[in-house]
């Protein structure tokens, strides 16, 4: 079900011009869990970073198919400076009782992750937006400011929305990107990646319900970038080994050769590498160097 944003495009004009005079009391938090993607997560923070308050960055000692792992973000913080002020950064040392540390399937540890994020959510107010996703769904900064909206609310009366019953969770379309960042698939439909919702319904139904249930909230079309298998040949056998549970053996003997071939046959296709205009700022600014590491297709 989609959210048509243009319905009645004359109030949406009055009532922003309205909201940006009148303060906002309505704090955002974008919460994500992290493997080792420092070059997107350098892209979400520059794209976010002045439409947010806080980042809450969930990263784990292990993979998701249970191997040891380094806090690759932990490493690495120098290269974030900018951004640290808002970054909560939540290490995962331990897992559930729940699951088995020998034979435990890597999605369980994948939910447990992602669950996690509420340890960064402890200073929330109940009427806070929540946005919940993997780190390779990024959302526009202009969603964002549709998201203020959506579940705005004035200084002087912090406790109430201005919108009556706005939608329980909004769910944020996403064209997808294969292998770089201009190869989109074609023919999928649009990727349902990251859900805003505020803290009282995370609080009641928990993080992993609005990542199980996203296909089913209203959706903001077009309202981010879905890039996954991002990298080089080797960067996609790890990440076939983080997620494959069982046969790390036969992950660990693919080829470059048959990467290669799996990559040709997805169905997509390379879009405009000189003039990326509807990309993320910082892919955008830096699409040279974006170019030299093998990220953009020419």
């Amino acid at each position: 079900m989609n959210f048509l944003m243009s319905k009645d495009m004359y109030f949406i004009v009055i009532f922003t011009f309205l909201c940006a005079c009148i303060p906002s009391y309505t704090k955002i938090y974008d919460c994500f869990t992290f493997f080792n993607e420092l070059e997107l997560l350098k892209m979400r923070l520059e794209e976010l970073n002045d439409h947010v308050d806080y980042f809450v960055l969930v990263e784990s000692v292990e993979t998701q198919s249970g191997d040891p792992k380094p806090l690759y973000f932990q490493e690495n913080q120098h290269f974030f400076q900018k951004y640290l002020p808002k970054i909560k950064h939540i290490v995962i040392d331990e897992y559930s009782s729940d699951i088995d540390p020998v034979t435990g399937l890597c999605w369980d540890r994948e939910s447990f992750q992602r669950k996690c994020i509420m340890r960064g959510l402890q200073q929330c107010d109940n009427l806070d937006i929540i946005m919940i996703s993997d780190l390779n769904e990024i959302p526009r900064a202009q969603t964002l400011e549709t998201l203020k909206l959506l579940f705005y609310r004035e200084k002087r009366k912090p406790n109430k929305l201005v919108i009556k019953n706005p939608p329980d969770a909004i769910a944020l379309e996403m064209p997808l990107f294969i292998y770089q960042l201009n190869r989109k698939e074609i023919h999928a439909d649009p990727w349902v990646g990251t859900v805003a919702t505020l803290y009282d319904n995370v609080k009641r139904k928990g993080v992993q319900f609005f990542r199980d249930k996203r296909w089913d909230f209203f959706k903001v079309m077009d309202g981010g970038w879905h890039f996954t298998w991002i990298g080089d040949k080797n960067q996609i056998r790890q990440k076939l080994l983080d997620v494959e549970d069982s046969h790390k053996e036969n992950v660990d003997s693919i080829s470059d050769e048959e990467i290669e071939t799996w990559i040709q046959a997805q169905e997509i296709i390379p879009m405009d590498s000189q003039y990326p205009n509807d990309f993320p700022k910082y892919m955008k600014k830096h699409i040279d160097y974006f170019k030299s590491i093998g990220y953009i297709a020419e």
